[in-house]
């Protein structure tokens, strides 16, 4: 019963499988909507989504993809959705992409990054990676109170003078970032994960 024709009064059935794959087209935009949503609003906390932020240019890529096969298929609230979608992709992409090359002064900021497992990351190790590295800001994950001390005795605060942390007793949830300039602690802003 592929093709039918109809008599006077009779209503032909649809094509069930075009059908079927207009109602796909538009739940995998929706899906993007969402995802873009997220990245837009700022939503992304928690272990399984902040990593997810550093796949956005796979993201946006993708959703080319989907788009390009929207138009193939004139799927126009899918095609709507996903123009909707590509647009603020580019607009997270894009600046960091297409970078400007003008010159710029002043001195660079070395920035040093650190995990110290729970706490038990060696203080000396990172307070000598500071010093060679002249490190002007330090950013600690997994501090603990007892890793904070060790840092302070192995002369970090020396180098360093300015910090805002959240040390906690144990585990991996204490963060820290020391600095050469001065820092202060805002509120709401961030919160380690």
């Amino acid at each position: 019963m592929l093709l039918q024709e109809a008599t006077a009064g009779e209503a032909v059935p649809g094509r069930p499988r075009r059908k079927w794959g207009a109602r796909l087209l538009i739940g995998v935009a929706v899906v993007f909507a969402g995802g873009t949503a997220v990245r837009l609003g700022g939503l992304e906390s928690g272990v399984l989504l902040v990593p997810l932020v550093s796949f956005t240019p796979y993201f946006a890529v993708a959703a080319l993809v989907v788009l390009a096969v929207t138009v193939a298929a004139r799927n126009r609230a899918a095609m709507a959705v996903m123009l909707a979608v590509c647009a603020c992709l580019a607009w997270c992409v894009l600046p960091r992409a297409i970078a400007t090359s003008g010159s710029v002064e002043g001195r660079p900021l070395r920035v040093l990054t650190a995990n110290l497992n729970g706490g038990r990351g060696d203080a000396q190790v990172i307070v000598d990676l500071v010093r060679r590295l002249d490190v002007d800001v330090l950013s600690l994950q997994e501090l603990t109170w007892s890793a904070r001390e060790r840092l302070a005795a192995a002369g970090l605060d020396g180098l360093l003078p300015y910090q805002v942390s959240k040390p906690e007793t144990w585990g991996p949830v204490g963060s820290g970032v020391y600095a050469r300039y001065p820092l202060r602690a805002r509120s709401g802003v961030f919160q380690p994960v």
